[in-house]
């Protein structure tokens, strides 16, 4: 990727300066000759600024450069502090600048007090930017170019365009006709440089602060219900319909053993396509005053080098796989900045966190990741103040100073682009972090005052809610917002859960915000086919600071503050259903029919000799042992048996029993008889008799075993054979009652 697609972000960049002032405001006190010395030892002061554009050539500078060094050395004790009011041109036309009633006129000059003079060439849809860098309050009044020379060389009193007074710590702001100024500060305290110029009118709007505030950690909240852009001149890469949202901050590094930290404007930005509907996060890493300059970050993006200023940058199309990616209206959620420290220097994260996307979504990811090599780091941190300030250095040359100012601003797509915006509905709110917890910035403003990326039409006021409100405005201006910024942001200033409930079985997920606590129930049970179900086992709780194993389907979130998501991920096992035939096989050493197993789980499977069950049934298995076998999907388990009955014949008389198995008969001779036979086998019950004083006879049975058999032989009287013995006894008997009979007769 390209350096110039890459180099989406920008500091505010002021324009050279006007070599034409310094010589004409040279010639006129040299050539007057008029005593220019205050007092000794404290040295007159005159401030020269001027301004250029980019088109200004290095040749150009470095001359420039040379004749204020000449100019100095000729005159030791002139001190010419020179700098820029910030210029940025736009296309776009607004309103006629009005100047306040009655200025105050210009004193006339006490050769006795010191002055800080300031030139500035204010164009169209341009207005004036200062801040103090003293702590006095200081007497300010802007005049024409044309009128200084006088004031300077005749020390009478001049007319204004604009008086006031410039209060220690506040941004002061000046709403003029495009012209040629001077800005002067009289009387102000000598030796110093009282005044510094850090804004043009043309600048990105939203929520800034110039708080003394050192902290490791930046929030900036996003409420977007409206938003669409035209950019006139996109520069190359990009197209009209750009924009950004930009969380921008000082990093100050203190090293040990030197006098002065080091410093870094860092950037964490949504890129806005307003007409594709998409969006992408870009980051920068300005090095502003290092000492071993860009090549201490150390991450996986480019570098970026120019004439006098370097930076890291990175950009999420480019460097992962999911590219730009859509969003929908409402859009809402955080940027976030942290600072992590490590052992040899501290990371910084860039991330994001998304509750809205048309629909809740919360997401939440750190999309970067850069390591700060140092070796001699006391502390690291992002620092704001009124009353300190950066000197950034373009080339050979200085820009003003700028104050450390943290902002969270909507501005041009790239590269200093301004943009103007056909609609916008926005809510912004700017946290810092203190001892665990979000806190906000208490004096805020409404413009950004180091980013270049512009927004033409756009102002910012307090909504009823306490953020502040981003709209459309023919007339945008800088201004003071609350001294005491109190916004009402549910999930950083009031509980609120927001919960994001992960779905293990189809890779989906559901995302809630609640202002109240919640329950979330998960099914025990899923299915997932015909042998096949997931099963619960645990809901893994994660609140960003813990995270909590809990066995339960019904898990209740309460309101956090903070910001954070509460992520619900239940853990389900695909199980899948192993059946067993017969169901009397024994798996791990129980007994089941059938059984959930795990998937991917090994069972051993126990194949018995035999079972009896409780109806005098015997299952006698072919191939008894052991299996073992891995469940990769529904499974069945057969093993191979014969069925056997319990036969049992009674009888009060020994009977002959055959008994044929698998075609092979045997022969028992038994008054009582038990045995398991196999299915399909034959019991013969052979015809018997018995003599009990009367002939028995029992009738003969035949049986096919299919189920248990209880036989029971049955005995019954054999009338003809007991008449037919009675006859032959009773004729017998007569037969030897008649030959005795006989015998005694014939004697």
């Amino acid at each position: 990727m390209s350096a110039e697609k890459t180099l989406s972000k920008g500091r505010r960049v002021s324009p050279f300066l006007a070599l034409a002032a310094v010589v004409a405001i040279a010639a006129l006190i040299l050539g007057a000759a008029l005593p220019l010395q205050r007092p000794p030892p404290t040295p007159f002061q005159v401030a020269v600024n001027g301004s250029a554009d980019w088109s200004v050539r290095e040749a150009e500078m470095k001359s420039h450069h040379e004749m204020i060094n000449l100019f100095q050395k000729q005159n030791p004790n002139i001190i010419s502090k020179y700098g820029a009011i910030m210029q940025i041109f736009s296309d776009n036309i607004l309103a006629s600048y009005g100047a306040p009633a009655q200025p105050q006129p210009v004193p006339p000059r006490n050769p006795s007090e010191c002055y800080d003079a300031y030139d500035i060439s204010v164009g169209v849809n341009q207005g004036i930017g200062v801040i103090s860098t003293v702590d006095m309050p200081l007497n300010v009044y802007l005049v024409r170019y044309d009128q200084f020379a006088s004031w300077i060389l005749q020390r009478e009193s001049i007319s204004s365009v604009w008086s006031g007074v410039l209060t220690p710590g506040e941004p002061l702001t000046l709403r003029v006709e495009p012209g040629h100024y001077v800005l002067i500060a009289y009387p102000s305290p000598c030796g110093v440089r009282s005044i510094t110029g850090y804004l043009g009118y043309v600048a990105p709007t939203g929520v800034s602060s110039l708080d003394p505030v050192n902290t490791t950690g930046l929030l900036g909240f996003f409420n977007i219900s409206s938003i669409e852009a035209y950019l006139s001149t996109p520069t190359a890469g990009e197209t009209w319909s750009w924009a950004d949202l930009q969380l921008n901050a000082v990093l100050e590094v203190v090293r040990s053993g030197r006098s002065r930290p080091d410093y870094f404007w860092v950037q964490n930005v949504i890129q806005f396509d307003t007409k594709a509907k998409r969006l992408r996060f870009v980051l920068n890493i300005w090095d502003v005053s290092s000492e071993y300059g860009i090549s201490v970050v150390q991450g996986t993006g480019e570098y970026y080098r120019g004439l006098g200023e370097a930076a890291y940058l990175y950009t999420t199309d480019a460097y992962e796989s999911r590219y730009w990616r859509g969003y929908t209206l409402p859009l809402s959620g955080a940027l976030f900045l942290k600072v992590n420290r490590s052992k040899d220097g501290f990371d910084l994260l860039f991330s994001y966190l998304l509750i809205q996307n048309g629909t809740y979504v919360a997401e939440e990811s750190i999309y970067h990741r850069v390591h700060f090599e140092y070796g001699d780091v006391v502390d690291a941190h992002f620092a704001s103040s009124p009353r300190r300030f950066l000197t950034w250095r373009l080339l050979w040359v200085y820009t003003f100073d700028y104050p450390l100012e943290v902002e969270l601003v909507f501005g041009g797509a790239a590269a200093g682009d301004p943009t103007t915006f056909r609609s916008m509905d926005a809510e912004l709110a700017l946290f810092y972090e203190s001892q665990g917890s979000w806190r906000p910035y208490s004096k805020v403003y409404s413009t950004g005052m180091w980013t270049a990326e512009a927004a033409l039409n756009l102002d910012a006021d307090i909504s009823p809610g306490g953020l502040v409100r981003v709209f459309p405005s023919p007339q945008p201006s800088f201004k003071k917002l609350t001294d005491l910024f109190s916004p009402l942001v549910p999930g950083v200033t009031a509980p609120a859960a927001i919960v994001r409930v992960e779905n293990p079985v189809n890779g989906t997920a559901g995302a809630f915000f609640s202002t109240s606590e919640r329950p979330f129930s998960f099914p025990e049970v899923l299915p997932c086919g015909e042998g096949c179900r997931f099963r619960l086992t645990e809901v893994v709780v994660d609140r960003g600071f813990s995270v909590e194993r809990v066995k339960s389907s019904v898990i209740t979130v309460p309101p956090y503050t903070g910001l954070r998501i509460t992520k619900l991920t239940p853990v389900y096992v695909k199980e899948y259903l192993v059946k067993l035939n017969p169901p009397y096989l024994e798996v791990n050493g129980s007994a089941a029919g059938e059984l959930w197993v795990s998937r991917g789980s090994v069972i051993s499977v126990r194949i018995p000799e035999k079972v009896d069950l409780p109806n005098s049934t015997r299952l006698v298995f072919v191939s008894p042992g052991t299996r073992v076998l891995q469940v990769t999907s529904p499974t069945s388990v057969s093993a191979e048996f014969r069925r056997y009955y319990k036969v049992t014949i009674s009888s009060a008389y020994p009977v002959q029993i055959k008994v044929t198995e698998s075609g092979t008969p045997r022969t028992v001779q038994a008054e009582k008889f038990e045995e398991w036979l196999p299915e399909n086998a034959t019991v013969d019950v052979a015809e018997a008799s018995a003599f009990n004083g009367v002939f028995l006879r029992s009738k003969p049975e035949s049986h096919r075993v299919s189920q248990p058999l209880s036989i029971d032989v049955q005995w019954s009287v054999d009338y003809l054979s007991t008449l037919a013995v009675v006859a032959a006894l009773s004729a017998a008997a007569y037969a030897a009652v008649n030959y005795v009979l006989r015998r005694k007769r014939k004697a």
